[in-house]
């Protein structure tokens, strides 16, 4: 896969950020994790594509064997230059060691990082081991889309603002037998908890610039009123929809289904791609019967282009 070039800063809700000490370098991967000699860890990391990249970590005892029923942690951070920090969605945190005695996972960037826009980081836990260390992540903010909501709502510093969902490329496939398109989709709650987007889940309903304990104000778009100090705003219905032609047609709209097993995935097929710099690929998303819409208000779908056929990759983090 290609490392891509950041040259954009983040445009939706995110001041500009930036590192004040450019000596800093990203560890070559994969990484040596330095855990005690209990374990032998490593970290692993793809480069990043389509604003993603996928992660493996890897542990065993110290002679090589299967290491104690333990979950391992992967948070990220970024840090700004303004002292703000957030972080960034990921398709799970947490979980066990598989039988390889690895725990894999995806990050889905928000922004690059780099002297000025900021340094981003993982923090790796095991069994009350932990260690931290910093990433380059060389990306274009354009390789995720962003739609909010109208009356979903959510608190940014004391004003209310429609909620983000940010969407990402998740693979694109046109072979003989296969012509297919999948997203993933995070919803922001915090500006340091992004959540994968499914059915059923409740959202927050404010976007603190921490996790700390706080007196939570909910604006109740069908209320109007204040509520204090709830925490649930929803549950969610998520539908997914997508057309690569005559979208005017609401019949081109082909509904995306949910992909097993990778939470906030949707993947809609027979949708008549080329499979090179033509395509262009409007993906509309519902949630609790509102239709999200660009930050502008110019379109109710996020857009995906293409720039040659070397994105019509056969890979995707769901197969």
């Amino acid at each position: 896969m290609k490392r891509l070039l950041a040259t954009l800063a983040i445009p939706f809700f995110l001041t500009a950020c930036g590192s004040d000490d450019a000596t800093n370098e990203a560890p070559a991967f994969p990484k040596t994790l330095a855990f005690s000699d209990d374990y032998i860890a490593t970290f692993d990391m793809t480069d990043i594509q389509d604003a993603s990249a996928d992660i493996t970590v890897t542990i065993t005892d110290a002679d090589g064997n299967s290491p104690i029923d333990s979950n391992v942690t992967v948070t990220p951070l970024m840090n700004m230059v303004s002292g703000m920090e957030h972080d960034t969605p990921m398709a799970s945190r947490s979980g066990p060691l598989d039988e390889n005695n690895q725990f894999k996972t995806t990050a889905y960037f928000l922004m690059p990082s780099g002297p000025e826009m900021g340094v981003w980081s993982f923090t790796v836990g095991f069994d009350g081991e932990e260690e931290t260390f910093e990433i380059d992540v060389n990306m274009m903010t354009s390789e995720r889309e962003v739609l909010v909501g109208t009356s979903d709502s959510i608190s940014s510093m004391g004003n209310e603002t429609g909620r983000p969902y940010i969407l990402f490329n998740e693979a694109r496939h046109v072979t003989d037998d296969m012509n297919s398109f999948t997203v993933f989709i995070a919803a922001r709650e915090t500006m340091m908890k992004h959540t994968s987007l499914v059915d059923g889940i409740t959202l927050t309903g404010t976007a603190a610039m921490d996790m700390s304990e706080m007196s939570i104000s909910l604006f109740n778009p069908t209320a109007r009123e204040m509520v204090m100090p709830a925490y649930s705003l929803m549950n969610t219905s998520v539908f997914v929809e997508m057309c690569a032609t005559e979208c005017g047609t609401e019949s081109n709209w082909i509904t995306a289904n949910t992909v097993a097993d990778f939470p906030g995935q949707y993947k809609a097929t027979g949708l008549g791609l080329s499979g090179d710099a033509s395509d262009m690929i409007n993906v509309r998303l519902t949630v609790n019967d509102e239709i999200k819409v660009k930050a502008d208000g110019s379109a109710q779908y996020a857009t995906f282009t293409f720039t040659d056929s070397g994105d019509n990759s056969g890979m995707t983090h769901s197969m």
